[in-house]
This record gives C-alpha cells, structure tokens and sequence, in this order.
C-alpha cells in the first residue's frame, strides 16, 4: 500500500487530484501515518472541501499517530496547513493559534512565520490592535518560505531602515498591484537618501518617473537596497491615492469598467475570478473589460488597453470600475477612482481586512465583502449600483 502512497504523491505534485485523493484512500485502508493524512489534507483543501481536510490534518497533528519511517510526535506541518485553513475561512485568531504551536516545536519553521504574518496583517487591516513591527518583521520570510516565488536582487546590502546615505535602490518583487500599492512609500526615501533608484519593470515607469529608473541593480549607483514590499514597515501611513492629480482627466465615457479575472497563475484565482455572465446579469448596458487578451461573452464591450498610461485614461474617464482583486483595484485606489472590489470567496488577501465596506489603504476602494456565494455578492452590486446618488 506504500506503493499507492508513492503514486498519490506524484499525481499530487502533478495536480491530478482526483487521481491522487484515490490513491491515498487505498493506501488509508491498511496504513496510517502521518505523512498519508498531510497529503490527503493537501488534495482536499485544493478541492475545497475545508472539512475533509480539517480531519486529516488533525489526524496528521495527532501526537499518536506515527510518522511513516517510526517514531510519535507533534507534526508542524499539519499544524501550519490546520492554520491556512482556518486563515482561508477568515478565522485569524483561530489561525495564529495553530501557527504559534507549529513554531514552539520549530521556531524557524518559515511557512507558519510567514503565514503568522499573514493573518496578524489582516487583524491590523481590520482594525485590531496587534504588535506592527512584529507582523512586519515576519512579513520578511516570504523570502524564505517552501516554494517561495518572491525573489529580489540581493547583489547589495539590505538597508536597515534608519540609516542616512548617498543612494538606494527599492528592488522589485512580487506583482503589479504590490508595486501600485506599496509605491506610496517610495518619496518617504528622499528624507535618508539624496538619489532614490526604482527597479521596476518597463511597463510600470510610467508610475515611477518621479525618481531614478533601472532595470538591473547593477545599473545604479546605489549602496544599499530594499525591497518594494518592505517599506510600509519602515515608514507611517501615506496617503493611498498616490498617483491622484498627476494625470489630466479625459472626457467622460460613461462607462462601468468591470474585471472578472486576474492572472490564471495567481495562487488564489480559484477563489477570486468569477463568471462574466454575473456582470451581464445586473442588466446594464455600458460594461466594459479592458484587460488585453480577455475573453469577452456578447453584453460587454472589449475595448483592450495596450499601456498602463492608456489603462489610466480609461479608468479617470470611467464612471464606475468593479473588480475582482486585482492590480486594477490597486490602480483605482492610487488614483483616487471610484472602485468596488469583490472579496474573493476565500484566502482573503490581508490588506483588505474583514469588516465593513471600507480598508486601510485606499478612501476610493469599497470592499463588497463575500459571506461565500457569487450571487450574494452580486446582489450586493446590485443594490449599490440602484441606490448611487
């Protein structure tokens, strides 16, 4: 039956789970360790099916039940994986539960520290008070995390927040909505720095003309670097519309420019894209999707943008942009324009907190929150869009 565990692991790693999940269950019927549950949790949480996994990751955490080459004890990644779970239904307390009993048996277990931040993060985006420098300090493993995709150029010194010099160079790392969003803080650098480099890809200069631009590190004059993502720790609140007022408005187009997708890639877009056909339901006739390359369905009018600078001119001319989350949102807020953002059904990213309509970070972005069905949230756009004043 070991040979069926085998084959479920490598159908798992290949992303065939129903393939997977009936390998695992033949292996279960004779064996009864815990590498077998931690995998059958995995397949199960990717199906969605939160309380399978619930039971299989806390047979797995079972101090009695034993590891597959012998032995008892505590299993931190069960523990870490019982907390992603409770993180992805929005149970944050429940979440930093199970993280910190994973790292009192392995303290660097980077996974939960980063996944500890995560959910202290959205407490702190919710409005609860929590240790801020602590958060962001475990923020920082994303770098170091089990198949971590962040990756930075760390051919110079990191600066250490305090320091005074001649140059710096803010480093790229992570996705477009994390430059828009983060970008905020980048002029905070000119009160240490005389010269403030941006690596940052040639799509996005447009956002960051305002300072010296690079595309390798290697092409600065910069001693020391930090990445774009760490400088909300450095740093107190700025404002969100960074970008407001630097672009002359278009014309009014009248236009409600909705988003249904983000990139297919994204860890969480299962969860975050939704239907078309929700937008053509609410009976409007002025939709429009601009993304390049989107599959469009009759109802909604395809008008691609080929640039950042031509997206900006759609969004300031738009009436309305709805969104699922994506870099769209975070252009909307940078630029002071009207945005209602659609929670995705679950793994709420933590910048957009869990209560209410409104976040910490952008005045022009209103958050339709998610109680876990489409149609509700549909509803929900519906009545605002009726009752706009």
């Amino acid at each position: 039956m070991i040979q069926s565990f085998n084959r479920g692991t490598r159908y798992l790693e290949r992303g065939n789970l129903p393939k997977a999940l009936a390998c695992f269950k033949t292996c279960a019927r004779t064996e009864d360790f815990k590498e077998l549950w931690l995998n059958m949790g995995n397949v199960y949480r990717l199906l969605d099916q939160d309380r399978e996994a619930t039971d299989c990751y806390l047979r797995a955490a079972d101090p009695n039940t034993p590891y597959a080459l012998g032995g008892y004890g505590h299993y931190v990644l069960a523990l870490s994986n019982l907390g992603l779970l409770e993180y992805a239904a929005g149970h944050d307390d429940r979440a930093c539960e199970f993280y910190e009993a994973a790292l009192a048996i392995d303290s660097g277990h980077y996974n939960s520290i980063w996944n500890y931040a995560g959910a202290l993060l959205r407490k702190h985006c919710s409005g609860e008070v929590i240790d801020l420098e602590h958060a962001w300090r475990m923020y920082e493993f994303r770098f170091y995390r089990t198949g971590a995709k962040t990756k930075v150029d760390k051919s110079l010194p990191r600066w250490d927040g305090v320091s005074r010099g001649h140059s710096i160079v803010v480093v790229c790392e992570q996705g477009i909505g994390d430059h828009l969003m983060w970008g905020r803080y980048v002029h905070c650098l000119r009160e240490y720095f005389s010269e403030v480099w941006v690596q940052v890809d040639e799509s996005l200069h447009e956002f960051f003309s305002d300072f010296k631009i690079c595309n390798l590190v290697s092409e600065t004059t910069a001693t020391v670097s930090v990445p774009i993502c760490s400088l909300a720790r450095y740093f107190l609140p700025q404002p969100g519309s960074w970008l407001q007022g630097r672009y002359p408005k278009p014309d009014p187009s009248n236009e409600i420019i909705v988003e249904w997708a983000g990139s297919p890639t994204h860890s969480n877009d299962r969860n975050r894209s939704v239907s078309p056909h929700y937008f053509l339901d609410l009976g409007l006739s002025n939709l429009v999707n601009i993304r390049p390359g989107a599959k469009v369905p009759q109802g909604i009018l395809a008008k691609p943008a080929s640039s950042w600078r031509e997206t900006v001119d759609r969004v300031l001319a738009a009436d309305l942009v709805i969104s699922v989350d994506t870099s769209l949102v975070h252009l909307c807020g940078a630029l002071g324009v009207p945005c209602w953002m659609l929670q995705p059904l679950k793994e709420t990213d933590f910048r957009w907190g869990s209560r209410g309509v409104d976040n910490i970070w952008y005045d022009s972005v209103k958050v339709i929150r998610n109680p876990g069905s489409w149609d509700k949230v549909f509803n929900v756009v519906k009545e605002w869009y009726d009752t706009r004043s």
